[in-house]
């Protein structure tokens, strides 16, 4: 008798702790305690840091879902990435840290995403990538409040490729660029970028009528803001100093196709080249400093 009731305490502790486990919190949000596929909309939460020796962290295959880090760090291996969605909607991340690996996060062929108020640091690749296939309709995207920094070598801090109607806003980038590809109607505004093993800022392949505006680019070996085969976008109140010192390149050039542009009210200082280069075939709005 004394062993029955020993048993059913037992059955009891364990299908408590079951519950526990899967049951969300009492907010309504969903904790994640180790790597995990997100396959339902919702909203979820890191209960602790946790670390990656392969693949990915967290994959999302639902539209629908806010992954809220919580103030913890996916700790990743040489060739992880921390966030993955491919091809799912309505996708916020927020609130954390994302430390190594070669892709913080990478959001392919997802629309309506926002990233907000992560650190991102160490990748080998590209901190944060939001990009859609060549083929499909461009994307909406919003990086915002975030903090990014990668090593020199790294092909970009935050990039967007065929995105339309975005907003790159209120972040510190070091390390490696902005890069727009293939990228309409967004807004890169108020972001810090520096110390860049190339250029600060890159618009290019066809991105057009984008807004670069009050940005801080300094300190980067190539040149400050660099636009290719872009046209109508307009740069406003941007600071680029101290870039291209060595390579003798300047702050701001309009490169081979960009044309059609606007620049206004743009400070360049102490860059390797003095002025704006490459302007003809682009409008001055004036109060630039060069």
């Amino acid at each position: 008798m004394q062993r029955d009731h020993a048993l059913s305490f037992l059955i009891l502790a364990v299908c408590a702790f079951l519950v526990s486990s899967a049951v969300p919190a009492s907010d309504g949000r969903i904790p994640v305690y180790q790597a995990t596929t997100i396959n339902q909309p919702g909203s979820y939460y890191l209960t602790q840091d946790i670390s990656i020796a392969s693949g990915t962290g967290v994959i999302i295959q639902a539209h629908g879902v806010t992954l809220d880090l919580d103030g913890h760090s996916l700790l990743l291996s040489a060739s992880c990435s921390g966030v993955y969605a491919g091809g799912w909607n309505h996708i916020r991340i927020t609130n954390g840290k994302i430390s190594g690996g070669a892709y913080g996060i990478y959001l392919y062929n997802s629309t309506d995403v926002q990233v907000d108020h992560v650190v991102c640091s160490g990748q080998s690749a590209i901190g944060i990538h939001i990009f859609q296939g060549s083929s499909g309709t461009p994307v909406t995207a919003a990086v915002e409040a975030c903090s990014v920094n990668v090593p020199s070598t790294a092909t970009g801090s935050i990039e967007f490729e065929y995105v339309s109607g975005g907003r790159i806003v209120g972040n510190s980038v070091s390390g490696s660029m902005i890069y727009l590809g293939n990228t309409n109607e967004t807004m890169v505004s108020d972001n810090t970028v520096f110390a860049s093993g190339g250029n600060g800022v890159q618009i290019a392949s066809s991105s057009n009528a984008n807004w670069i505006n009050h940005n801080t680019v300094t300190d980067n070996t190539g040149y400050g803001i660099v636009l290719y085969n872009s046209v109508h976008n307009s740069l406003d109140r941007n600071l680029a100093a101290r870039n291209g010192v060595s390579a003798g390149e300047q702050g701001i050039l309009f490169g081979s196709g960009a044309t059609g542009n606007i620049y206004s009210f743009n400070r360049c200082e102490g860059n390797g080249a003095a002025g704006i280069a490459g302007t003809a075939g682009n409008t001055n709005g004036g109060g630039n400093i060069p």
